[in-house]
C-alpha cells in the first residue's frame, strides 16, 4: 500500500519579496508554516498561515489567529530549520521551503542542511524560489564533485558525459558542474591521498 503523502509548506524569512511567485507556486492544501518574518510574505500574499515558528529577532510578534511557537534567540538552529524539524516531527513527508536561500550565508548553508536532515528521515524536501529549486535525491542526472576536507583526491568516474580516469582534484576543487549521467548506476571511486601527494 502506497504511503500517504502529507504535504507541508515552509515560508522562510530570507530577504526575498516575491509574493507573486509564492501565490503562483504554493500548495494551499498543504500545512503552512511561517519561519519568523516569513509570515510577512504570507500576509502580503493574502495566504493562510497555520503556524509561525520564530524567535522574532527579525520581526515583531504578530497578532494572528494561528499557532505560534516562540524560541529563544539563543538557539541551535535557524527558524527555517526548526520549522522543517517541526514538520517532520508532525509526520509531514513532502516539504517545500520557499525563500530559504540568498540571505546570510550561514543561514543559507544551514537551510541547505535541511535537505540532509529530511533525507535521513525519509522525507522529501525542496528549497524553492524563482532562481533555485534544490533537492537531495539518491539518483540524479546532473551532479557536482566537490572536495573540502582533503588536499587531494584521485577520482575515477565512468558514467559521466565527459569521463575521467585518475583525475586529481585539489582541496576545494570543483569539477563536472553540469555533467550529465549517460547511464545508471554510475561508478564513482574516490581515493584520498596524503596532503603531500600531487601525482
Amino acid at each position: 500500500m502506497a504511503k500517504e503523502v502529507k504535504r507541508c509548506t515552509v515560508v522562510s524569512g530570507a530577504p526575498v519579496n516575491d509574493c507573486e511567485f509564492l501565490k503562483e507556486n504554493i500548495n494551499t492544501d498543504s500545512f503552512i508554516i511561517a519561519a519568523d518574518s516569513g509570515y510577512k510574505r504570507l500576509v502580503e500574499a493574502g495566504l493562510r498561515i497555520d503556524c509561525i515558528i520564530a524567535d522574532f529577532d527579525s520581526s515583531k510578534k504578530p497578532e494572528l489567529d494561528c499557532e505560534i511557537i516562540e524560541f529563544s534567540c539563543e538557539k541551535e538552529f535557524t527558524d527555517t530549520f526548526n520549522a522543517v524539524r517541526l514538520a517532520v516531527e508532525r509526520g509531514y513527508n513532502d516539504i517545500t521551503v520557499f525563500f530559504a536561500l540568498g540571505g546570510r550565508f550561514d543561514h543559507s548553508y544551514s537551510n541547505l542542511l535541511c535537505l540532509a536532515y529530511c533525507n535521513e528521515n525519509g522525507v522529501k524536501c525542496t528549497l524553492f524560489d524563482r532562481n533555485n529549486r534544490v533537492s537531495l535525491i539518491n539518483s540524479y542526472h546532473k551532479f557536482k564533485r566537490i572536495t573540502s576536507h582533503f588536499r587531494f583526491s584521485r577520482l575515477w568516474e565512468n558514467a559521466g558525459e565527459y569521463q575521467l580516469r585518475a583525475h586529481i582534484i585539489p582541496r576545494g576543487g570543483i569539477i563536472r558542474i553540469s555533467s550529465i549521467l549517460k547511464s545508471a548506476p554510475s561508478l564513482l571511486k574516490v581515493i584520498l591521498l596524503p596532503t603531500n601527494t600531487a601525482k
